[in-house]
This record gives structure tokens, C-alpha cells and sequence, in this order.
């Protein structure tokens, strides 16, 4: 969904989950570079963590998804911490994978 700032300027509302939970919202505003907001999806400042609400198995295609809506180059500004790259990203979403993959 697209939403109008009223200046001309719209950012996208996206929804990439289930993940953290079972209804993941993100935001992206258009520019150069790039910026995604990714709510608690991606988590800077320790371990994401995962409550009774979230969908395990399905997390780390929650993250893909978020890769491909902001790109290599995009700013993202993760639920809890500073702001990060697509490197980091890509990083979690392997953590996340090995961690869920020894719950299941």
C-alpha cells in the first residue's frame, strides 16, 4: 500500500511477514539511498527475539522478502538498535534460520 505524505513525497507499506509475529509491517521511503524500516524483523542490539506470537518457519523468508523490497544499497532501520546494511541483514537471516532450524 502506498501512502501520500501530503508533500509529494509517499512511502510503502508493506507487509513481508509472518516472522516475528504473524502480521510483519515494513516501510520503505523512496530516496536515495533507500530506507526500510523494519520493525522487530531485524533486531541491532542483541538476539531478535521470538514470542508466543511469532512464525518461526517463516521468518527468514520474512527477512528475503524485506532484502528484496529495500536492495543492496538500502538503509535499514532495524526494531531495537542502530541502523544497518543489507550485509547484516542477510546475516541475521542465516542466524535466524540455524536457530529455528535446531527448535524444529
Amino acid at each position: 500500500m502506498t501512502i501520500g505524505l501530503g508533500d509529494r513525497r509517499q512511502v510503502l507499506l508493506a507487509n513481508v511477514g509472518p516472522g516475528h509475529t504473524g502480521h510483519d509491517l515494513t516501510v520503505l521511503v523512496p530516496g536515495r539511498p533507500e530506507v526500510v524500516f523494519c520493525g522487530d524483523l531485524v533486531e541491532e542490539s542483541g538476539e531478535p527475539q521470538a514470542g508466543p506470537d511469532a512464525v518461526p518457519a517463516r521468518w527468514p523468508t520474512a527477512l528475503d522478502r524485506l532484502l528484496a523490497l529495500g536492495g543492496e544499497d538500502a538503509v535499514y532501520v532495524p526494531g531495537h538498535g542502530a541502523v544497518v546494511d543489507a550485509a547484516y541483514v542477510r546475516a541475521q537471516r542465516a542466524q535466524l534460520a540455524r536457530r529455528f532450524a535446531r527448535a524444529a
